[in-house]
């Protein structure tokens, strides 16, 4: 696709255009494909699309419409929609398609004027400006538009200011029979949403003053730009005393000011009691033979910004998001609902491959991964995603930096890492999330012979993150117990310090978790250097931690950079020999976590790789 200097729409995330193309394919299963745009529209800009979504059924287009709504951001809306024919795309044909589909029902729930509409060929070989054209609803036209790719996905992030609301209410309501519970629970969510959108709502900035009610604000300009909210935000600073709780608040005259780096803005939701009612309450008393119920509403809203939105119009973003969550949440209650019981609903945020925003979902708490796996099958094909892997299961939940839950492990310690330096060189990295186990973690002194135990914890916490096990991470005892009772040791090695290799990691991961592995066998480190291409292919297809053994040390390889052109290659390793504290810079600076050149390997040692396989699953 051509790029302009002047652009109608821009396309932030090239895994969009990449997603599009696949469909233009000729392939009998892509005509009459139709799916959604998902993007940003903000005055006096381009639109951004930043994401797409699959409509599973066209006759059911406005139901899957509201679906989607509920699973993205506040913030973030449907600007714009996909479909595959075989005719050539031609405004009349757009127009056509338009006025077929888009009723008025349908854009009830559209919050755009102007609609992108791509029009994919069936059977076509490229995708380009032709495809693209914008409709007005208003005016009942079809016009050409230019597209301009942008690849950096992180300028969404740094444009946008991210808000968090954690309210939780508990429904109350009563019911004759359970004939009518569902339609008195249906009436009882919607009287909370009209107080949320009532003026009596306010949104408290957490660690700040600031409050905003409708067009009223305190401390801050109602005009003023959200991403100035920061400058009102306290924090705890050190006053050189070791006095705990002294805060600091900048953005005021006289205040100490210092640098917040914030990853998202609490925010609390307040309901004015005293309020402006001046109606007169009515008590009617009518004996009827009721039962009551109540149900715990935990919520936890994510809401995106531009950082330029005034703060006056926060509270109508907030409001859609709470909304939204709790729509989300009376689905899920109907969903589950059996025998006059219903399912707590819980709140899960996911950041996917794809997506450079949250996607967010609603499970219910007594219902096991087994029983929810149709309801992920069903999202994985809404949300285009690979068909054979884990990526909704509870374990690969986003995870704020507040969050209790939080691993106290560093994960994902390559990231930051400048380039290996390979010339013509290609990346391919462990997938996804892991956790670094060194030496002298968890009180356990294993300095000198625990690194492949290590080393082994390292690949069963990626299997964790990626949700293909709920299984904890065994200790090192627990690891010598397996060994012993599968007759590889004898059961004095439980609670010794013998060390184990390749071979024993690979049975652990099988009688553990279940994962097979293959073994590559290499006479000495010199020909490590002669396996770029098989350790690429893995990282392709597998995408799981290697750990390699051989001599005296163990490592885990978490990626390689391999060239092609030159068959030169350098290898990700993460060290498990590290004895230090958790800190991140030490680690990387020091080359705990690094690249590292063929003569990083004991050129006389042989080495054996254990090369876990992650099983097909959703």
């Amino acid at each position: 696709m051509a790029a302009h200097s002047t652009s109608n729409v821009e396309i932030y995330n090239n895994t969009v255009i990449n997603k599009l193309e696949r469909y233009i394919t000729p392939a009998d299963e892509n005509d009459g494909v139709l799916g959604f745009l998902i993007g940003v529209s903000s005055n006096g800009s381009p639109v951004r699309i930043v994401s797409c979504a699959l409509c599973k059924q066209a006759q059911s287009f406005n139901e899957e419409l509201k679906q989607i709504q509920l699973l993205i951001p506040a913030g973030l809306e449907i600007c714009g929609i996909f479909y595959v024919e075989k005719c050539a795309p031609s405004p009349a044909n757009v127009l056509r398609k338009c006025k077929k589909l888009l009723t008025n029902k349908c854009w009830e729930l559209i919050s755009v004027d102007k609609l992108l509409v791509v029009h994919l060929e069936y059977g076509s070989n490229n995708l380009d400006d032709s495809n693209f054209y914008s409709y007005h609803s208003n005016q009942n036209q079809v016009d050409e538009c230019s597209v301009d790719p942008v690849d950096v996905t992180s300028d969404l992030q740094d444009s946008m200011v991210t808000f968090r609301l954690q309210p939780s209410f508990t429904v109350d309501f009563t019911f004759e029979n359970n004939q009518d519970i569902l339609q008195s629970l249906a009436q009882e969510m919607e009287l909370l949403q009209e107080r949320l959108s009532s003026e009596n709502t306010v949104y408290h900035i957490t660690n700040s003053n600031v409050l905003i009610q409708c067009d009223q604000v305190t401390e801050i300009s109602k005009d003023a730009a959200c991403e100035r909210l920061l400058d009102y935000i306290q924090e705890d600073v050190d006053d050189g005393f070791d006095v705990p709780g002294m805060k600091s608040k900048g953005g005021k005259k006289g205040g100490k000011k210092t640098k917040t780096v914030v990853e998202s803005i609490g925010v609390q939701v307040l309901n004015n009691l005293s309020g402006n009612n001046n109606t007169t309450p009515i008590l009617q008393y009518e004996q009827k033979g009721l039962k009551s119920m109540a149900i715990g509403l935990p919520m936890h809203v994510v809401v995106l910004a531009d950082k330029s939105t005034p703060v006056s119009q926060l509270p109508a973003l907030f409001c859609q998001g709470l909304c939204n969550q709790l729509k989300a949440m009376q689905d899920n209650l109907f969903m589950y609902y059996k025998g006059g019981q219903f399912s707590t609903p819980e709140v899960y945020h996911f950041s996917l491959p794809g997506f450079p925003h949250l996607i967010t979902t609603v499970y219910p708490k007594d219902k096991s991964e087994d029983e929810l796996e149709s309801h992920r099958k069903d999202l994985h094909c809404k949300l285009l995603l690979a068909p054979d892997r884990p990526l909704l299961r509870r374990a690969n939940r986003f995870m704020f930096a507040d969050d209790p839950n939080r691993s106290v492990y560093l994960t994902n310690t390559h990231v930051g890492l400048p380039p290996s330096g390979v010339e013509d060189g290609r990346e391919y990295l462990v997938y996804g999330t892991y956790a670094y186990h060194h030496y002298m973690q968890d009180h356990m002194d294993d300095n000198g012979w625990g690194c492949a135990y290590r080393s082994l914890q390292t690949i069963c916490s990626w299997f964790r993150h990626q949700g293909y096990t709920e299984k904890p991470i065994p200790t090192h005892r627990q690891i010598q117990q397996v060994l012993v009772d599968v007759g590889d040791k004898a059961q004095k090695f439980v609670g010794s310090k013998h060390w184990i290799g390749s071979i024993e990691v690979s049975t652990c991961l099988d009688q553990i978790l279940d994962i097979t592995s293959k073994i590559m066998f290499v006479n000495n480190g010199a020909e490590l250097s002669n396996k770029g291409r098989e350790l690429a292919v893995h990282f392709q297809t597998q995408g799981t931690p290697i750990m390699i053994g051989g001599g005296v040390l163990a490592h885990t390889i978490l990626g390689v950079d391999f060239s092609e052109v030159s068959g030169e290659v350098k290898f990700l390793i993460l060290d498990p020999h590290y004895t230090g504290s958790e800190d991140l810079k030490t680690i990387q600076d020091k080359g705990w976590c690094g690249w590292k050149s063929g003569d990083f390997w004991d050129q006389q040692a042989y080495y054996n790789l254990c090369m876990p396989q992650r099983p097909t699953m959703i």
